[in-house]
């Protein structure tokens, strides 16, 4: 049996970090690079401390670089 994981953040976390995306077939709100680096630390017990660390490196790369 399938069980959603549902949670809820309050409002200022959910709306923070998002990039509107103009395409030529719609407008889309995608989450930025800072914000999905902060996600994977927050859920760092489920997605593996090494993937969110790897992710973290990876930022840091392409922002020095």
């Amino acid at each position: 049996m399938f069980h959603p994981l549902m949670s809820t953040f309050p409002r200022e976390n959910v709306q923070a970090g998002f990039d509107k995306v103009d395409r030529n077939y719609g407008r889309f709100k995608v989450y930025n690079k800072p914000k999905t680096v902060c996600d994977m630390f927050r859920f760092r017990n489920k997605l593996g401390e090494d993937l969110a660390l790897e992710g973290l490196e990876n930022y840091l790369k392409a922002f020095t670089a």
